[in-house]
């Protein structure tokens, strides 16, 4: 199962690309380690993480597995001043968007097997962990959203 979560961050970015298709600076990567330097951050980051993961028997023929999986929304304030409510808006605007496009169960299952219907993950929980993080903000005008989704799956035992 190890691997498998690996693979499922993995699709998550390529479907995070695929909704936003962004544009330099803006970028959506899947790295070990979060990196919040405000020094090297220029328009928005989308950071993938792989969370937890559990499994057990659902049959005496299938498994269920789950992986969760976790994505930081950060981008650092772009003017001198006060931050503007309009910004702060429009950034949970956008993150609510994509916790609704990787969340939602009516999209299509990450990692489907071509032919076989059942196959691959659906979310099974997508929140919004945090909206925005008041001390980075006021700190660092780093606006940082936090996003959780459990995907789930059914195979073979």
């Amino acid at each position: 199962m190890a691997a498998r979560i690996v693979e499922v961050r993995d699709a998550v970015v390529e479907r995070i690309r695929a909704w936003w298709q962004p544009a330099a600076p803006d970028e959506v990567i899947g790295p070990w380690e979060i990196d919040l330097d405000t020094r090297e951050l220029k328009g928005r980051r989308v950071q993938v993480f792989p969370s937890t993961y559990a499994g057990g028997p659902v049959s005496r023929l299938s498994d269920q597995n789950d992986y969760a999986i976790v994505i930081v929304v950060a981008e650092l304030y772009p003017d001198d001043g006060p931050i503007g409510a309009r910004w702060i808006d429009g950034l949970v605007g956008w993150c609510e968007q994509l916790l609704n496009e990787i969340g939602s169960v009516r999209a299509a299952r990450l990692l489907a097997v071509e032919g076989q219907p059942d196959s691959g993950l659906w979310p099974e929980t997508a929140e919004c962990t945090t909206v925005y993080d008041l001390e980075e903000l006021a700190e660092r005008k780093l606006f940082l959203s936090v996003l959780t989704v459990l995907y789930r799956e059914q195979v073979e035992a």
